[in-house]
């Protein structure tokens, strides 16, 4: 398993279509270490053509019969942050099985830089909203009173598109935030091709 897990963590230095089926596959190992490089590896390979027809097949696998696979496919789905997946894994959330809730919760975490816990409804609320907008403006909102976990993971994610934090310091008193969070506002409005 070292083997394997080493392989995925050199594959995702790798951007070409041949190694994005053993990446895929290995997203739904049993070994959590693999399965977590494999999810580094896919994320890395994001923008190879070929997994984009990949990232449909792991959809799939959210309504599949294997609860074991559908929190594997919630988590990979997390780590691609596919907006897609969003509405199944709300429903996943109200999971009776708490793999399933927790794998839902994580991803959604990950994707929206929001967190509404367990609760489907809140989280349902959000989207009915947050459909209509940009990705970049869900963590734009996330700089401001968000927890300090997803206020450092939006500000590295902006900055790692944008080049520049403008600023905006996670641990910076809420006013100092306000400001840095002001200059975001207005990149996003001069920038409507802005996307992360």
């Amino acid at each position: 398993d070292l083997t394997r897990y080493l392989g995925l963590l050199t594959a995702g230095h790798l951007p070409f279509d041949e190694v994005v089926p053993g990446v895929v596959s290995n997203l739904f190992d049993f070994d959590s270490d693999v399965a977590s490089a494999a999810r580094a590896a896919a994320a890395a390979l994001k923008h190879v053509p070929s997994l984009q027809t990949h990232i449909e097949v792991i959809r799939g696998e959210l309504m599949g019969a294997d609860r074991l696979k559908r929190s594997l496919a919630a988590r990979a789905l997390g780590t691609l942050r596919d907006r897609k997946s969003i509405p199944t894994l709300i429903d996943m959330v109200g999971s009776i099985d708490a793999m399933e809730r927790y794998s839902a919760h994580a991803s959604l975490k990950e994707i929206s830089r929001a967190d509404f816990g367990l609760d489907a409804s809140a989280w349902q609320l959000w989207w009915n909203e947050a459909q209509t907008q940009r990705r970049a403006e869900w963590l734009v909102l996330a700089l401001s009173e968000s927890p300090l976990e997803l206020r450092r993971s939006a500000i590295d994610e902006l900055s790692a598109a944008q080049g520049t934090t403008l600023g905006y310091h996670a641990h910076a008193p809420a006013p100092e935030r306000e400001e840095s969070i002001d200059r975001w506002m207005s990149l996003l409005a001069a920038r409507p091709d802005f996307d992360v």
